[in-house]
Parts: C-alpha cells; structure tokens; sequence
C-alpha cells in the first residue's frame, strides 16, 4: 500500500503540471476561439501559478484538523472537476479563471500530498521516495507539449483537459484504495483566522524554517529563468525553430531527472547534508560554467551545458533541504508545508521578476552573472541551514542507517 500511494500521488502531480505543458500548443486556438489577442495567453499559466501559490496557506493547516486523506481527495476531486468545466468555457476571462482553479490541484499535492509522504516513510526513504516522484513529474514539460500538439491537431483544445480529467480520475481511484492517514487530527481548536495566525507565528519565526525556504527558493530561480526566458532569448531573439528548441530542453531536464535518480540511490548510503553538499557544488559549478560557455561562444546556446550541471545538482539539494525544513519546526506537518511553499515560491517568483528587469535592461551576460550570485546565495543559507539543523539536533545532520 505505502508504494501504490506515492506513485497514484505522483500520477496526480503529473496531471497538474502536465495540463500547463499541454495546453501551449493549443494557446493560439484559444485566443482565437474567444476572440482575443495572443498577448492574453501568458494570463492563463500566471493564472494557473496564482492558483497554486494563494491556496497552499488554507489547505495546510486545514488537512492538520480534518486530516490529509479527506482534504486531498477532495482536491483530486476538485481539480477533476475544474478540468471538465473547460467544456463549457465561452469566454477568455472563464479559462484564466478555470486556469487559477486548477492551478490550485498544485497546491493541494504541494501542502498536503507530500508532507503525507514525508510522515508515512523513515527520513532515508522518504528522501529517495520524493526523488522518484520528482523525476516522473519532470516528464510533464518533455512531453507535455508533444502531447498537447497532437491532441490540437486531432481534435480541439479543450480534449486536453479532457484527458487530464482521465488521469486524474486513475490518480482519484487509485488514492482512495491506498492512501493511509498520516496525521493525528487536531479539533482542539476553532477553525479560525486567528487560530490559524497563532499557527503560523511559531513556524515564522522558525529561523531554520526561514532559512530553509530562502534556500530552496534561491535554488530554482535560474531553472525557472531557463523555462521562462529561454523561449525568449532562443526563439525570438536567435530565431530558433521549434522543434529545436524543445531538443535544447532535454539536457536541462533529462539531467534534473538524472538528479533525483542519483539522490534515489544516495540516501540511505551517504549522510544527507553529504548528497546536499554534492548537489550545492554541481550548481555552483553548472552557473559557472554557463556564464563561461555564453561569453566564449557568444551565444546562449553555449550556456546549457552549464544549465544541465547546475540541474542535475538541484534534486540533491532541493530534497534534502525540504525534508529537513518540514521537520525542523514541531509545529503540524501540514502548516509548516504550507509556509514553506508560499515563502519559497514567492521568493522564487520575486527572483524571477528580477531576472527579467536585468535581462532586458543589461542582457544576457547580466541575466547569467545574476544567477551565479542568486546559487552563491543559496549555498550560503544552505550550509547555514545545515549548521543550524545540526547545532538543534545536537549530531550530525541526516546520518542514517542504509
């Protein structure tokens, strides 16, 4: 039962990241469905983004009361429903808002799905668990708009998030059967804001909490540079064919997959602050050796060895840090997700902003120096975080048995 859960978890994930990957090819039908200019597009992916980033604070310590099996059904549910909706969609402002909806099925695998994991397994297996999961879900923006081209072409857009609904309802089936409860239902008190502010507080001023998200945020800053403005430098700007740019995708997201298969088969062998340490000084190295491939060829293109070095380091890193920042609070497993998520994906969208003002202000040179000093930050409260975990443990941090 404890394997079927994660990988059913996963399949939902799946779904939820793969309807944003899908849903690209057919944008150009949309616009032109509802009659709108093509600059409306970007609305529907930051909508779906919004969705995700605004529900994670309810759903947290919403699944500590009530329980996180209930709470993520019924968002599995939710998203089902969110997605078949699509159908009746008749105007552009109805699909962002459909869009933010099932942007927030995220949220629900963000705040409830995986700290559910992190409770039902030993810290070693947890680790190599959410790896796994990690690398299944990165098929979604490889495959995703093949997928979505074909449905486009075949049928019509909205199919897409018929099929989505599919999955989902396998991923539903297969969470009923399986997933356990993990969490001691809390009803001790009110559900209300200020019960939830008090929640919260001792979490915030968690400096290991704090520490820990400023890292993990930090860390995918220049990945979501790469999905983000990457198009932009590579299409637009090189005049790039399509089909090629998604073959310059591979190496960046083949080697983040790479990534959590080695964090898979290190934990339980190395201590985890060791496969941190490993994973820091790949991204180190990879921002580097982009910055150092873009100024020698001239070309953005010669950045993505580096690109692929500094992900195959993420897995390492990012997992590490997240199981380690759950649990460096007492505070319930679903609040304290829920914080991490918002503070980190917030730093991250904030960073992402600034990328773009010094792309178009300073250029390509400045865009790659930026993130050497994003990823030189992040190592820094990373290996404070570390310190810190190991100083409140009073031992070595994560030295588990295989």
């Amino acid at each position: 039962m404890k394997f079927w859960f994660p990988a059913f978890l996963v399949l939902f994930e799946f779904s939820t990241y793969v309807s944003n990957d899908m849903i690209m090819p057919g944008m150009p039908r949309v616009v032109h469905d509802f009659h709108v200019g093509i600059g409306t597009a970007s609305f529907a992916l930051s909508a779906a983004l919004l969705g995700n980033i605004l529900l994670q604070w309810l759903l947290g310590p919403l699944s500590d009361r009530h329980g996180r099996r209930p709470v993520l059904l019924g968002g599995v549910i939710f998203f089902i429903l969110s997605c078949l909706a699509m159908y009746c969609a008749r105007t552009m402002t109805q699909f962002i808002v459909l869009r933010a909806l099932q942007g927030a099925g995220g949220a629900f695998v963000a705040a409830v799905g995986y700290p559910s994991v992190q409770e039902a397994f030993d810290e070693a297996t947890a680790v190599r668990t959410v790896a796994l999961m990690a690398s299944v879900a990165l098929l979604a923006p490889l495959i995703g708009p093949v997928l979505g081209a074909v449905v486009v072409t075949l049928w019509s857009w909205r199919m897409i998030f018929g099929l989505i609904a599919g999955v989902a309802c396998i991923s539903l089936a297969g969470l009923w059967r399986n997933m356990p409860e993990t969490a001691r239902r809390n009803t001790t008190h009110a559900y209300t804001l200020r019960q939830l502010l008090r929640d919260y507080l001792p979490v915030l001023r968690n400096s290991r909490v704090l520490l820990g998200s400023a890292a993990l945020g930090l860390t995918c800053i220049p990945l979501m540079n790469w999905i983000a403005l990457a198009p932009v430098i590579l299409i637009e700007k090189y005049g790039m064919p399509l089909i090629a740019y998604g073959w310059w995708q591979l190496p960046v997201f083949g080697a983040m997959i790479l990534g959590n298969v080695l964090v898979a088969r290190l934990a339980g062998r190395w201590p985890l602050e060791r496969v941190m340490r490993l994973g820091l000084v790949m991204m180190v190295a990879g921002v580097l050796l982009a910055g150092a491939g873009q100024m020698l060829s001239d070309s953005f293109t010669g950045a993505v060895a580096g690109f692929a070095l500094y992900a195959l380091g993420i897995g390492p890193c990012y997992t590490v840090v997240y199981r380690q920042a759950l649990f460096a609070s007492d505070g319930a497993k679903g609040t304290v997700a829920a914080a991490i998520n918002t503070l980190f994906m917030s730093l991250m969208a904030i960073g992402v902003e600034v990328s773009k003002w010094v792309y178009v202000g300073f250029g390509e040179p400045a865009l790659l120096g930026f993130g050497v000093l994003v990823i030189l930050t992040a190592a820094a409260a990373a290996l404070q975080f570390a310190g810190r975990m190991r100083a409140s443990r009073g031992d070595t941090l994560g030295v588990i048995a295989s």
